[in-house]
């Protein structure tokens, strides 16, 4: 994370911990400026440890926050290959009894051969 993008902020802590915790500016708060992820942290009665502390959970929410948007991004590349697997998306229609193919995809379903013999010629049986 680069320093330039953080704004660190130190401040009396509140809560229970007596006069000297709220006096003494330990409370430390760090914002991510390009994502504006804020972090604060009042855990110990020392600002380095405070600031350590929440610099550990910014680097780790911003690693969360990487890995929720590539995956996201991987979902949706997917989904536009893969379809919805509705009957609209069906390519062909084959029926046996009545001995035609329609394929879906060239237009308003172009009739083909008979399937028997669609079969037959992609296994090689001719």
């Amino acid at each position: 994370i680069d320093s330039k993008d953080l704004r660190i902020d130190f401040k009396t802590g509140s809560g229970p911990g007596g006069q000297s915790m709220n006096m003494s500016a330990n409370h430390c708060r760090v914002t991510h400026l390009p994502t504006g992820i804020t972090v604060t942290n009042q855990d110990t009665s020392s600002q380095l440890e405070n600031k350590n502390l929440a610099m550990e959970a910014l680097r780790s929410r911003l690693l969360q926050k990487q890995r929720q948007e590539a995956e996201e991004a991987r979902a949706c590349l997917r989904s536009g290959q893969v379809g919805s697997g509705d009957r609209s998306e069906k390519i062909r229609t084959y029926n046996f009894k009545a001995g035609t193919t329609i394929d879906h995809r060239l237009g308003n379903g172009v009739k083909l051969p008979n399937p028997r013999e669609m079969v037959a010629a992609a296994a090689g049986l001719d």
